[in-house]
């Protein structure tokens, strides 16, 4: 079960900055990371709702793997019923390129470059900080 299923539907009635639950996305691409994973990956993409600040991670072995990674996301979105309506990235190659754009453009998404600078004590910033401390922990678990 995925977590937009498992969620109260009363959270899909409440509104924020003009969107609903699912229908902006900032998407972000991390690494390379200095010691790749079991399974061979350096890099990894996260896919945030804004509005529920759910975050869905896919690991990849080079960064040529975002479009494949958006299109999984897009289906599980909507198969649970979700429409996103827009992403949001920071402009990067990797994420804003002609494959992205076509899938984007397909399924009807716009897509915007943002950079946003946040206080460094938020609770966004919290959460953030221990999601890198545990891509850090899972480095170091993987040496011999």
């Amino acid at each position: 079960m995925l977590l937009w299923q498992a969620e109260s539907s009363s959270l899909w009635n409440k509104e924020t900055k003009g969107y609903y639950a699912r229908e902006l996305i900032n998407i972000d691409v991390c690494g390379p990371m200095q010691q790749q994973s079991l399974g061979g990956a350096k890099y990894y993409v996260c896919f945030k709702d804004d509005f529920t600040k759910y975050r869905r991670v896919f690991f990849m072995q080079s960064k040529n793997e975002v479009s494949k990674c958006l299109e999984t996301f897009l289906n599980e979105a909507k198969n649970t019923g979700h429409m996103i309506k827009e992403v949001l990235s920071d402009g990067g190659g990797e994420v804003i390129n002609s494959t992205v754009n076509s899938l984007l453009e397909k399924s009807g998404i716009s897509s915007h470059m943002e950079i946003v600078k946040k206080p460094l004590q938020t609770p966004e910033a919290d959460v953030e900080k221990e999601m890198e401390e545990i891509s850090c922990n899972a480095e170091d678990t993987e040496k011999p």
